[in-house]
């Protein structure tokens, strides 16, 4: 996906000073006509558990902006010199994460056809659920909406870190805050946040003979590995751009992955 344009403008509104709270509804604006999700909307919630998170049914993005203000002086307690800047990048980066699940979802309910949707239908069946409210009103009526649901919260919560949705809002969510930070030319935090991309591209992977993927983990987790390797098959994966690959946590070759070892060191 293409940030350059969106990149340009977030980076000039991260140097205003202005008020946290203005600061996050400028850039859920920007995302939300970048993205073109019309309803989605945005509340702020600091009795949520998480600094956000998006709900499929009501269409909302909710922030914790004094969670989000916490984890940025934990994590950039180092900071002196940039901590407003390092604040800014966690709202977008926790905003860029939400509004990539929201276009998620708009992909799996539109009739639209494109891989990522083809993929999060394939690994994520009970999101098809959510995402329809006919079907949803369907099965709490024959009475086994909930046990879905509850299938669902099992395999997405505790396969977090393959789960192949969470991983392309991560790396979306990495690509546009180092997009800003290149354009902001701060070299120190850039080489930071450069590495820690580089490091969330190779998570999930795992090297013996050959080298397993985050997708093909969930895959073997759900029971579906068979379903995944003739979605990837008839999309001739090998020969999609490395970059491609990895943001979805797609299968890589050992050389590939090991240059990607080699360009942490």
């Amino acid at each position: 996906m293409d940030f350059d344009e969106l990149n340009k403008i977030m980076a000039k509104t991260t140097k205003i000073k202005m008020e946290i709270d203005k600061f996050a509804i400028a850039i859920f604006s920007f995302l939300k006509n970048y993205h073109k999700l019309e309803n989605v909307k945005m509340e702020f919630n600091d009795n949520l558990f998480s600094i956000g998170s998006y709900d499929i049914i009501s269409k909302t993005v909710e922030l914790n902006l004094s969670c989000i203000q916490k984890s940025a002086e934990n994590e950039f307690k180092n900071e002196n010199e940039n901590k407003d800047l390092m604040l800014k990048l966690l709202i977008i980066s926790t905003l860029a994460h939400e509004m990539c699940h929201a276009r998620q979802y708009s992909l799996v309910s539109s009739s639209k056809k494109s891989f990522e949707a083809e993929l999060i239908k394939l690994l994520s069946k009970e999101d098809v659920i959510l995402c329809n409210s006919y079907l949803r009103y369907y099965l709490q009526d024959i009475g086994v909406y909930n046990d879905i649901m509850q299938k669902r919260r099992y395999y997405y919560y505790n396969s977090y870190d393959i789960n192949p949705l969470e991983r392309m809002v991560n790396q979306t969510a990495s690509d546009v805050c180092l997009g800003i930070v290149d354009k902001l030319q701060n070299k120190e935090i850039y080489d930071n946040f450069s590495k820690k991309e580089r490091l969330l591209r190779l998570k999930g992977y795992i090297k013996f003979n050959e080298v397993i993927s985050p997708v093909y983990s969930y895959a073997h987790v759900l029971g579906i590995e068979k379903e995944l390797k003739d979605f990837c098959d008839a999309n001739d994966i090998l020969q999609k751009p490395l970059n491609f690959r990895m943001g979805y946590g797609l299968p890589i070759t050992v050389e590939e992955y090991e240059e990607q070892k080699r360009l942490l060191k």
